[in-house]
């Protein structure tokens, strides 16, 4: 898993249609965006992660994918082992653009 998963990452974030799915409360949120993305992921063979994270004014699920060693040294992301992903928006960040986070869990792959 090096370059190939990275391109494979890349290209699925483009294909998948998770994100053009409408936001309803409470029927169809950011858990079901996530968990519809990381399912989808796994039928590509990419491990993402749910990420759930927490402050006083937020509580929301995005998903994450995890950059081993040999790709962080390769690529020059010494201090970045992971890539998030917004599933509602295809944003992709490496910082988490959220403050004060107070909980914050990233679960297993499905794969």
């Amino acid at each position: 898993m090096g370059v190939i998963s990275l391109i494979c990452l890349w290209q699925f974030i483009q294909l998948d249609t998770t994100d053009i799915h409408e936001y309803q409360y409470p029927d169809y949120v950011c858990k079901h965006f996530a968990k519809d993305f990381q399912i989808n992921a796994s039928h590509f063979n990419l491990p993402i992660r749910l990420v759930h994270i927490r402050n006083r004014t937020i509580d929301h699920m995005l998903c994450a994918y995890y950059i081993s060693d040999e790709r962080r040294a390769r690529y020059g992301l010494v201090d970045k082992r992971w890539i998030f992903i917004e599933p509602q928006t295809d944003e992709v960040f490496f910082n988490l653009p959220y403050r004060n986070i107070q909980f914050m869990n990233i679960g297993r792959e499905i794969i």
